[in-house]
C-alpha cells in the first residue's frame, strides 16, 4: 500500500490545510491502520534487533506491524512530506515525536502504554498522548482539530460503555445476572470491532471493559500464553461470580482476526499444560469487597437513570 499517496488523497479530498489538523489526522489514521507488533515482547535478541531497526516504506507498506521506533520514523517522515516540522525524541528504550507548529511544541506518542494505538481504533474520546505543553493542560486546540476532523462527532465509546452499564444495572436484579450479561456484552463489542484490531489493542480494550463494567462486582484473573512456533498469543480470562468461575479466551481465528469467546475449563487447562504454549504473564484482579453490597450501592446510586 502507498500510504503517502493514500493520505495525500484523503487530506486533499477533505480540504484540510491547518498543520495541526493534518498532523492530528495522520496520527489518527496510523492508529487505525497499524497494530503494535506483539512478537517484539517475546523476540530473542536477534529478532528484537531486527524489529527495532525496521523502517516502514511509506510508498510501499508491506507489514502493518510496528513498535515505537518504526512508528516514530514513519510519522516523522510523513509529517516532513506534508511540510510539518518535527523531530524524533529518543527516550530510555522508547522513541516518540515532537512536532513544532507556530512555535508550539506538540508531543505525539502513539505507542506509549499501547494507549492511543489501541483506543483510537475503538472510537475512544481521549487523546492520551497527543498534547500541547503537557497532558494536564486543557487541550482546546486539539479538541478543535478533532471537531474539524469530525473525529467522534457523535457518541464516544466511553459514553457507550457508560450507557451500557446503566442499562445493565437497570435490567439485572443481582450480581450474577449483571456480570454474566456484562461479559456477553463485552463479547459482542469485541465481535463488532474485530477487524483491524489485532492482539495488543484487543487485549488492552478488553481490560478497559472489564475495569469499567465488572471490576466493582466480581473478581477476574488474566493469563497470557504464547506459541513461539506459530508466533501467536492467547489471552485467557477467568471471571469469578459468586464463587462460580467462567472462562474466556481472546485468540486469533481462522480468518486472522482476534475474537473473545466463552470456553470450557478444559480449554484453559489445556493452555496451562500444553507444551506448545509458553506461560507468559498473570494479571490478577481480586477484590476483598462485599460484591453484593457494592452492586446494590451502585444500582441504587443510579436509580435516576430508570
Amino acid at each position: 500500500m502507498d500510504l503517502l499517496e493514500l493520505l495525500r488523497q484523503e487530506i486533499t479530498a477533505l480540504h484540510f490545510s491547518s498543520p495541526l489538523v493534518i498532523a492530528r489526522y495522520i496520527y489518527i489514521r496510523i492508529a487505525e491502520l497499524f497494530e503494535y507488533d506483539p512478537y517484539y515482547n517475546v523476540a530473542d535478541e536477534r529478532d528484537s534487533k531486527i524489529i527495532r531497526e525496521k523502517t516502514i516504506d511509506i510508498r510501499n507498506v508491506e507489514s502493518f506491524h510496528l513498535i515505537c521506533y518504526s512508528w516514530a520514523k514513519m510519522y516523522h517522515e510523513l509529517l516532513t512530506e506534508f511540510g510539518i516540522s518535527s523531530r524524533i525524541v529518543h527516550d530510555f528504550c522508547h522513541d516518540y515525536v515532537e512536532i513544532s507548529i507556530h512555535d508550539r511544541k506538540i508531543t505525539a506518542d502513539m505507542t506509549k502504554d499501547y494507549q492511543d494505538i489501541s483506543y483510537i481504533k475503538f472510537g475512544m474520546k481521549k487523546h492520551h498522548n497527543f498534547y500541547i505543553g503537557s497532558p494536564q493542560n486543557e487541550q482546546k486546540e486539539i479538541n478543535y482539530a478533532d471537531k474539524i476532523l469530525k473525529y467522534l462527532s457523535s457518541i464516544s465509546m466511553e459514553e457507550v460503555i457508560e450507557l451500557l452499564k446503566n442499562e445493565l444495572l437497570e435490567e439485572n436484579d443481582n450480581v450474577f445476572d449483571y456480570c454474566r450479561n456484562a461479559m456477553k456484552a463485552i463479547e459482542q463489542i469485541m465481535s463488532v470491532q474485530r477487524k483491524n484490531v489485532g492482539y495488543i489493542s484487543g487485549k488492552k480494550f478488553i481490560k478497559y471493559l472489564l475495569i469499567n463494567l465488572i471490576k466493582k462486582f466480581c473478581s477476574y484473573q488474566i493469563y497470557e500464553f504464547f506459541n513461539r512456533e506459530e508466533q501467536t498469543y492467547i489471552e485467557a480470562f477467568i471471571v469469578e461470580i459468586n464463587g462460580i468461575q467462567y472462562y474466556y479466551t481472546y485468540q486469533k481465528m481462522a480468518d486472522g482476526c482476534y475474537e473473545l469467546h466463552e470456553v470450557t475449563k478444559n480449554i484453559i487447562d489445556f493452555l496451562f499444560h500444553s507444551n506448545s504454549f509458553e506461560y507468559k504473564k498473570n494479571y490478577t484482579q481480586i477484590h476483598s469487597s462485599d460484591f453484593l453490597d457494592v452492586f446494590y450501592d451502585e444500582k441504587n446510586s443510579r436509580s435516576s437513570f430508570k
